[in-house]
């Protein structure tokens, strides 16, 4: 398993504990319905071979900010709490 995989299971096991996650792209259908809260997230290598994660995406079907700042609150809390 190389770096960037080793990043991205990391990434998904921690990630997952707050709500669905995926990794893009994502396509939503009648077998993968969207769910009402999840989160994204891709991995690149950028040209000089480094590999790194891009920032997350957090999305809601929600028409407030409720659902979204829950998860981002749970996750600066880990992060603080954890050291993450």
């Amino acid at each position: 398993m190389n770096l960037t995989q080793k990043y991205v299971t990391t990434l998904y096991n921690w990630l997952s504990k707050f709500t669905t996650i995926y990794r893009e792209p994502v396509q939503f259908d009648a077998d993968n319905p969207q769910p009402n809260e999840y989160i994204t997230y891709s991995a690149v290598v950028n040209n000089f071979a480094e590999q790194f994660i891009q920032p997350i995406t957090i999305y809601s079907k929600s028409t407030s900010y409720k659902y979204v700042w829950e998860i981002a609150d749970a996750i600066e809390s880990d992060i603080s709490e954890r050291g993450i």
